[in-house]
């Protein structure tokens, strides 16, 4: 009645499908595709070299633009790893599985650990999508940091951030990764306006980036700031009250900016 047509269940868009089932068959196209450009090359007349170059410059690009904005399932992440290791390995004479002399694992390690620097799939997609909740935390600007910032973040910080039942799943995907990114993520002091002491990471050489406290304040918005002097240094009686002296010495070995700019 309104003109507009009927989109088929399998239709996509920039290449990834719109309506997505949550199984692996909805992104089986990757490991076809895969499958399609090792198949137009002649695996058992190519050096290992070669293969090295090929892999590393072609196979691996297939699927980086899924991964970038969807989790991809174990099981999907494994049959694309298993692709790669048979072409780099060649199928015998017969059809046969290869023989395969050194483990994956090993392979996928850095040249400098006596690897090959072949990319794990499943590592691989955690990565990039880690990548934006990093820029989010780093305040990088582009239309798509906009937009999420806007839709998810308008009221909460992202470690705070939960997901919810009408959230996209790229959005879901990022929030996923959310304790990973915790991991290896610690905020750099600047006026310490938006840092809470007791749940973000905020202090470097110490396990987690978080001081243990040993007392907390009875104000519950306690910031970074209020431990600070109005000389631009660190109030080492009030740190010593709520810290054990570890975490106060790593803390004061924190130096502060000589102009105030925002924490990042």
């Amino acid at each position: 009645m309104m003109g507009f047509s009927r989109i088929a269940p399998n239709s996509t868009y920039l290449g990834l499908p719109l309506f997505r089932s949550g199984r692996n068959k909805d992104f089986k196209f990757l490991v076809e595709q895969l499958d399609s450009k090792l198949a137009g090359w002649k695996a058992r007349t190519l050096s290992k070299a070669k293969k090295l170059i090929l892999i590393k410059s072609s196979a691996l690009d297939v699927p980086i633009y899924s991964m970038q904005t969807v989790k991809l399932s174990s099981a999907i992440c494994s049959k694309l790893d298993a692709r790669i290791r048979s072409f780099w390995w060649g199928r015998s004479s017969n059809g046969r599985k290869p023989l395969c002399l050194k483990a994956w694992d090993a392979l996928c390690k850095p040249k400098s650990l006596r690897g090959l620097g072949f990319r794990r799939m499943r590592d691989f997609n955690l990565a990039l999508l880690s990548k934006w909740g990093w820029n989010i935390l780093t305040g990088q600007n582009s239309l798509c940091l906009s937009v999420l910032r806007a839709r998810y973040l308008h009221h909460t910080q992202f470690f705070e951030a939960s997901s919810k039942a009408g959230d996209s799943k790229f959005w879901k995907s990022i929030l996923y990764l959310k304790e990973l990114i915790r991991e290896g993520a610690c905020y750099v002091v600047g006026d310490g306006c938006s840092i809470d002491p007791w749940k973000d990471p905020w202090v470097p050489n110490i396990p987690n980036f978080l001081p243990i406290s040993i007392s907390k304040p009875s104000v519950s918005n306690t910031r970074v700031k209020d431990y600070f002097l109005q000389q631009g240094s660190w109030d080492i009686a009030k740190l010593a009250l709520h810290y054990s002296p570890a975490d106060v010495q790593a803390i004061s070995s924190i130096r502060l900016p000589l102009r105030s700019k925002p924490d990042r």
